[in-house]
Formats: C-alpha cells, structure tokens, sequence
C-alpha cells in the first residue's frame, strides 16, 4: 500500500517518531516490529498524489452510529464510527493501551469489520479462557501446572492471540517449528515417532479413515488456477472463493 502509484499516506507521524526514538533497543531485537517501522518511516515520504490513505493509532471503536432514519421498514446505514481515544502505559516492553476518556467521530459510509476472533478449547488441552490461547512456551504447550506436554506443539491465533499481521505470524511459527527441531534433536518424548518419521504418510491415511477430506498441494494448484482464471475476468490479479463448498467442487470436476 505504501507503493501506490499517486497516492498520498497519513499517519500521526509525531507518534511514530517518538517510539522510533525512545524504543531503540526493543525495536531492534524484534525483527518483524522493526520491519513494521521501517515499513511506516518510509510511508512517511508518501506526501505527493491525488489519493490518500491513513492509519490511526491507539483507537478503540465504541460505536457505529446510523443515519437518523423515522422509518423502521427502511434498513439503517451507517454514518460514521465512534473511537476511545487512548493513550500507552506501562513498561516499553509490555506497553497496554487505556482510554483517556476523550472521544472521535469518524463520518463514513462504509465499515469494514476486521477485529480477529477467539479460539476455542481442543479436548484433553489446557485453555486459557481469558485469552483465548492454549498455554505454552516458545508454542511447547503446557499443561495445567506449567509443565510441558510431550509432543504436542501450536502457532498462531492459538498460541498467543488474535494480534499482529502476517510476518508476525510467520516469525512466531518459526519459532515453534525451531522448538520443534530442538526437542527431535533431544531425544524428548514424543506422541508418536512414526508422526515425525513419516509424516503426512502416517496422517493422511487415519483422516481418510475418519472421514475427512483432504487438500493435497496439487489440489490447491488447481484451485487457484480457478481462482486466477476468475480474477481476470474481473481485471484482478485473483477471485477468491468465499466457501469451502465452492472450492471442493473445483476437484470434483
């Protein structure tokens, strides 16, 4: 988004500068949150087009605020969103944000609802249900009493919340493949050394068994070819399907 052509990028440009100051050592040790700034100083720059897209930190939406509208057979369209406006507080590396008591309107017509979702308990796990995480360290899941579960590993959403963007999940998966590696390299205890021997060899066979299908990667190839197929169409670089359903029916094709 920072490389589009003609277009013009707002920020609160005093508050970035001010974290790219004051949180050096913590932003250089976190290799996606120091790829994140890098990605919004250079944004910075962005001051030519007749285009322009903004980002708004430390906001919390508190209200979607409907056209007045006296006539209930009529569907209500929004207006504008109403924010908390917040502030940081605590240490540098572990900052939360509170809301100061101030409030924002943001006129708009349209909204699109992006907030991330929380997991559920797997059976026979631990689960946090304040944070909606099965407990770990490093993605090792832990059980009740904080002691580690052999064999038994998670990423993602799963493993520390509904945060971040796609880098942050993809650094933390490798951080649970890293354990993963190290314990193999251990000898520690695992569910099953056929599951890291063979692999998908092992795991396919017992989904078939129990009736769940599956995707293989060419599978897939096949389905984005349809996907493409449907974007140009639509002079788009893809068209994705929107369900499941829509996708299996590539491959029963």
């Amino acid at each position: 988004m920072m490389n589009l052509p003609n277009t013009k990028f707002y920020t609160d440009f005093e508050l970035i500068k001010n974290e790219l100051s004051t949180n050096v050592d913590i932003i250089s040790k976190d290799r996606p949150l120091k790829r994140l700034m890098q990605i919004l100083e250079k944004g910075m720059e962005n001051t030519s087009g007749y285009k322009s897209w903004s980002l708004k930190f430390l906001r919390s939406p508190d209200e979607f605020i409907a056209h007045e509208n006296d006539d209930p057979s009529r569907p209500k369209y929004v207006r504008a969103v109403r924010f908390h406006i917040n502030r940081l507080e605590g240490p540098l590396e572990n900052r939360i944000a509170v809301p100061t008591g101030e409030m924002e309107e943001l006129e708009t017509g349209l909204v699109l609802k992006s907030v991330g979702y929380k997991s559920i308990p797997l059976e026979g796990l631990s689960f946090d249900e304040n944070k909606g995480i099965v407990p770990n360290h490093k993605g090792k899941i832990l059980d009740n009493d904080n002691n580690e579960q052999p064999g038994l590993y998670v990423a993602g959403w799963l493993k520390r919340g509904p945060q971040g963007v796609i880098a942050t999940t993809m650094y933390d998966a490798y951080e649970t493949a890293e354990v993963i590696v190290s314990d193999i390299k251990q000898d520690k205890p695992m569910l099953s050394n056929d599951t890291f021997k063979y692999g998908s060899k092992v795991i396919i066979p017992i989904l078939h068994q129990r009736g769940i299908r599956t995707v293989s990667y060419k599978d897939w190839k096949k389905i984005e070819e349809k996907e493409n197929e449907a974007g140009r169409a639509k002079h788009k670089p893809r068209e994705k399907f929107g369900r499941v359903e829509d996708a299996m029916q590539v491959l029963d094709t």
